[in-house]
């Protein structure tokens, strides 16, 4: 079950079970400016829901020794401090993430399929070929991340990167599945993916990790950005 991959998703197992209840953290803070990226979903059925926030200026540091800790006792690698908040929250809420280095992206953010003849060289230093089984996100010139899956070694948040681009989103798990196969690939992501998520928890995801970010790296935050099926209309 994939809530079950989440510590929230846990505790509201266990609950009924208990006479305690769930109190989630806290997960809003304030819009600094009105900055945006262009966002352009090729089809929704590969991709209901797609969420990105601009975050500019940060302080691209090391986490916190409580956040290190609590990363170190779920078996996850440390990095810096964006990137530690991702795998945290993924934890946390369910929700897998991604952090982009903003000034990598040319022009706008697509996520389609793959081309016949494209590659792209992965965050474990390995170059994979893509085609039409291949979700990816790219922009105007390139992709920079697989969907679901792993994102670019060219986007990687690095010891330079100071405005980021955070995206949280809801991609079809059978195409993520028939993706990580093909690639032979199998991801942290990709497992929470190929179980289905849902707008909601994709929500609150991008709402906590926006949060943690900026609590400890500081930066100026622009507007959530949302393509595809709107919380609103989920709900609905």
């Amino acid at each position: 079950r994939g809530y079950l991959l989440s510590l929230v998703g846990v505790a509201r197992e266990l609950i009924p079970f208990t006479r305690c209840s769930l109190k989630l953290p806290e997960d809003s803070f304030p819009q600094d400016n009105d900055n945006g990226m262009d966002v352009r979903i090729e089809d929704g059925d590969d991709c209901s829901y797609y969420s990105c926030r601009i975050i500019r200026n940060i302080r691209n540091i090391a986490s916190p020794w409580k956040m290190k800790e609590a990363l170190g006792s779920l078996g996850y690698r440390t990095s810096f401090h964006a990137v530690d908040v991702s795998n945290f929250v993924m934890a946390e809420t369910g929700q897998p993430l991604h952090i982009f280095d903003l000034d990598t992206i040319d022009g706008h953010v697509e996520i389609r399929r793959g081309r016949k003849g494209e590659s792209a060289v992965l965050i474990d230093g390995r170059k994979r070929e893509i085609d039409r089984d291949n979700l990816v996100i790219a922009d105007s010139s390139k992709i920079i991340a697989v969907a679901g899956i792993m994102g670019c070694e060219v986007s990687e948040v690095k010891e330079h990167t100071r405005n980021i681009l955070i995206e949280s989103a809801v991609f079809n798990p059978v195409v993520v599945r028939r993706s990580s196969k093909k690639l032979g690939l199998s991801t942290e992501a990709s497992l929470r993916f190929e179980r289905g998520m849902d707008i909601e928890t994709a929500s609150k995801g991008m709402a906590r990790t926006s949060c943690l970010i900026k609590e400890v790296s500081g930066g100026e935050s622009g507007r959530l950005v949302e393509e595809g099926i709107t919380r609103k209309e989920h709900a609905e």
